[in-house]
């Protein structure tokens, strides 16, 4: 071995799993929780997210960001689709207030995307899609893959 200890591996490994479940399971009660309001629920979210960007971890943030919006999105839509006990559709209800919050926390996701460097969105795109590009590499995803996928 490299002088390394397989401590020091079995702690990465559980680092390595436990930061993502943790941000999954803070999703999934930003999603299905009902108190207190959804806005409180989705900044603690973001705010949790959003401590790797005091170190420039920028990768990681958006790796997370991904990960619960994936998470809260499906939840959410689960949740629209759902029957009540009484047979009826449950409606989407979306008020004013509502809309005001989701600027407010718009705004936020914006100001940080756009204090990472310059180069972290190529690469945050290519590591997250470059199996779905089918591509054998991360680095050989280039923009015009991007603009396939997302027909931009």
């Amino acid at each position: 071995m490299s002088g390394i200890s397989t401590g020091a591996y079995v702690l990465l490994a559980v680092l390595s799993v436990s930061a993502p479940a943790l941000v999954g399971l803070v999703a999934i009660w930003a999603a299905l929780g009902k108190r207190p309001h959804w806005a409180v629920r989705c900044g603690l979210l973001l705010g949790m997210i959003s401590l790797g960007l005091l170190i420039p971890a920028h990768e990681l943030v958006a790796m997370f960001f991904v990960q619960s919006m994936v998470v809260v999105g499906a939840l959410t839509a689960y949740r629209m689709f759902q029957r009540c006990p009484d047979g009826r559709r449950r409606g989407f209800q979306f008020s004013l207030l509502d809309m005001l919050l989701f600027t407010g926390l718009t705004a936020v996701v914006m100001a940080a995307a756009c204090s990472a460097p310059t180069g972290t969105s190529r690469s945050c795109w290519a590591i997250c899609f470059a199996p779905v590009s089918g591509s054998s590499s991360a680095a050989n995803l280039d923009r015009h893959q991007v603009r396939r996928l997302f027909i931009l």
